[in-house]
Parts: C-alpha cells; structure tokens; sequence
C-alpha cells in the first residue's frame, strides 16, 4: 500500500509533487519510513521476507520538523499507571530524542532489510562471504555515527535505563550482528560475534528489568531476546554456568512479558525446548 500510495516519492523536487506544502512532503516521508521500520520489525518477528524492499536513493532521514526532540520523557503515564519501578521523583528528567531516535532505527532498517535479502532468502546466485563483509561494515558505520545520546555500550551502562525507545535500539542492533553471523557461525570468529552480542543484549536486559522490569516488554524487544538466547544455548547446554546464567534473564524477561503478551509463550516454548534438545552426534 506504502508503494501505492508513493509515499517513497518525497522529494520535494519531483514533478508530482509541486502541489504538496512542505507539511505534506514531512508526513509522507515519516509515513514512508515509519513503513519501512515496522515491515523489517514484522518480518524479524513472523519469519517472513520484507515486503518493501527497495529504498530510493532520494529518500531523505533528515526530518523537517523536529520540535519533539527535546521533548521530556516519562514512565509515569497517569497517577495509576508507571512504567517503571522507581518512586515518582527517582527517574530523572530525560529528553525523549524522539526524532533522532527515530531516524537512526530507520538506518538500521535499511541494514536490517540488506541481512534478510542477502543472508537467508533464497536467491539463485549468491556471494555470502561478499555480503557479510558489506553488512558488517554498514553495521559498523552505523554504531560509530550514532549520536551519542541514543548509544549505550553494554560495558559501560548508567544505574536507570533511558526510555524503552531508545534502548530498543540499541537492543537491535546486537540482534543485527546475532543475525549477520549466525549463517557462518560454525566458524570460530562468527560464532564469538554472536555470543558477544548476546551477552550484552543479557546486559541492557538487567539494566531494563533493574528500572522498568519486564512487564511491558514490546514484541521487538521480545525478539531481541530469544535471538539473543538462541546464539547461547549451545554453551549452555555444554554445562557453561555463566551461558546458562543469561539464557535464565532471557527467559525470565520472556515468561514475565508472557503474562500481558501470551504471545511471546512460543519464543519461550522454543528456548526452553532448545535446552533439552540432545545436541548432535
């Protein structure tokens, strides 16, 4: 509907387009990038292929407006309703960075869009080894040019989570690098960047579950979960304590999700499956 709609013409020079203001050039940029985010997030989630893969090259991440972006965020949405388990007053006054954040998730998705097509569909002439090189590099360019109020290194994290958008994003590039290396990790190199991943993916899981807990995980973030679970089963189920440790956050963020989102029963079903699953001979 997005391609129908030509929401991917927002270019304010096209020639089908000089009836449009610059609101209407704004929306249909956010409309078009907005589909494009949540086909790759749906596609992670259900296993299917993307839907819109091809991105012009005219298609701009600067947005016009970006008033929202100081905007405060806070989990205290009404005096009934918290996010998080800190008392009114602990979590501090935080900007919401919600343009930016939304601009560097859409260059993700972009990454994200080139992992599924080149990596896991089924295409008759392939250079895996050629798109993995380029895809790490994009995902490397990606994490260096991030602003550095939307990037939080798993070694490094503040005692309060920043808002759940925000360290979503962070959650999903470690699931990118899970999903890159995983088709090669019988190699020794690919199999560490996946483990890698998943261990901090485990770490900005207990920073969460510390601040906001895990019963409003969203279905993305329960994604990024069970990938990351899924690249530490084997070592846990050689007996590592410290594997066997995480795969326990993973589950426990999944089965405490579960209880608003029955959904998120299957990735559980999987993970625990996994663990007594013989390994092969």
């Amino acid at each position: 509907m997005a391609s129908d709609l030509g929401l991917h013409h927002s270019n304010p020079a096209d020639p089908s387009l000089k009836d449009l203001n610059p609101v209407d050039i704004e929306v249909r940029r956010r409309l078009f990038w907005s589909c494009q985010f949540w086909d790759k997030a749906i596609s992670l989630y259900t296993g299917r292929m993307p839907a819109l893969t091809d991105v012009p090259d005219n298609v701009s991440f600067v947005f016009l407006d970006d008033s929202s972006e100081a905007e405060s965020w806070s989990p205290f949405c009404a005096d009934s309703v918290a996010m998080t388990r800190l008392a009114p007053g602990e979590y501090p006054t935080r900007k919401g960075h919600y343009v930016s954040c939304f601009a560097n998730s859409c260059k993700l998705s972009v990454i994200i869009n080139d992992i599924i097509i080149n990596l896991y569909s089924r295409r008759g002439v392939r250079n895996l080894n050629g798109d993995l090189e380029q895809i790490t590099t994009k995902l490397a360019a990606w994490r260096a040019q991030s602003p550095a109020h939307l990037k939080y290194d798993a070694e490094d994290l503040p005692e309060i989570c920043p808002p759940p958008h925000i360290i979503s994003q962070n959650l999903l590039y470690h699931t990118s690098v899970i999903l890159a290396h995983r088709p090669f990790w019988s190699g020794p190199a690919h199999y560490e960047a996946c483990v890698s991943a998943a261990q901090s993916i485990e770490k900005l899981l207990l920073l969460i579950e510390r601040t906001f807990g895990f019963d409003n995980i969203t279905c993305l973030m329960a994604y990024c979960v069970y990938t990351g679970a899924s690249a530490l089963l084997r070592d846990a189920k050689s007996g590592n304590a410290d594997a066997a440790a995480k795969v326990q956050t993973f589950t426990r963020a999944l089965r405490t999700g579960a209880k608003k989102c029955p959904l998120l029963e299957r990735s559980l079903d999987i993970i625990k499956k996994g663990l007594f699953k013989p390994s092969p001979a």
